[in-house]
């Protein structure tokens, strides 16, 4: 669809890749907000009655619950991976990625002056997805199944996480494992949103809005991927 004289609207992100960002950006603040708490609970009840007072215990329920959220919305975002469009579908075993990769790492290195320009995710941008999000994720989801079903041993949900004991036989390392995994998601998501408001503000092409509409403006004569 044209925008203007040099210039068109492509559709990027398909609705389920709008859906899943949108679960995964309030999931990944309901834990933060939740895990800083569950580690530093500077707040405290001072009511008589266990109902009211029972603050951790709440907190604890959502955070498991935002945990199940993120958990599934992961593997909702694997499955489009594969069934989506070309900007949903990741490809980290061709060639050509990791050619990418190398030129835009030179850019953003202040090597080359030039701007490899993608309508989707640059191959830096989908590498840090893969490892921050995506097995970064996974790792803290399963370190946090670990945790929440351990006092369960005998249950079938503990079962299908017990087998990390081949990394440590001390719970307390999980405990380490999940707290500074959480800690290199949040400083992720930091620098994913200045990175996105820079390239909006440089190339203009709509990437902030775009995970809302879908659409982002570039080049016609720009390099499309």
């Amino acid at each position: 669809m044209r925008h203007n004289a040099g210039h068109k609207t492509v559709y990027v992100w398909q609705l389920p890749v709008r859906i899943f960002h949108a679960i995964n950006a309030l999931s990944i603040l309901t834990l933060m907000a939740t895990g800083i708490y569950i580690g530093n609970p500077f707040v405290s009840s001072t009511a008589l009655s266990a109902t009211p007072a029972f603050l951790m215990g709440y907190v604890r329920e959502v955070h498991f619950v935002a945990g199940y959220v993120f958990a599934a919305n992961l593997f909702v975002r694997l499955y489009w991976a594969i069934a989506g469009n070309r900007y949903a579908q990741t490809r980290p075993w061709r060639k050509s990625f990791w050619i990418g990769l190398y030129k835009v790492v030179r850019y953003y290195m202040f090597i080359d002056r030039a701007h490899p320009h993608y309508t989707g995710h640059n191959p830096m941008a989908e590498a840090s997805y893969l490892l921050f999000i995506g097995l970064g994720g996974v790792l803290l989801s399963l370190t946090g199944f670990y945790m929440l079903y351990e006092v369960h041993p005998q249950t079938f949900s503990f079962a299908m996480v017990s087998w990390l004991h081949v990394f440590t036989d001390n719970s307390i390392w999980m405990h380490y494992v999940h707290h500074w995994l959480a800690w290199v998601i949040m400083v992720f998501v930091v620098i994913h949103v200045y990175m996105s408001i820079r390239q909006d503000m440089i190339d203009k092409d709509g990437t902030v809005s775009s995970i809302l509409t879908g659409y982002k403006t570039v080049d016609e004569g720009d390099h499309v991927s």
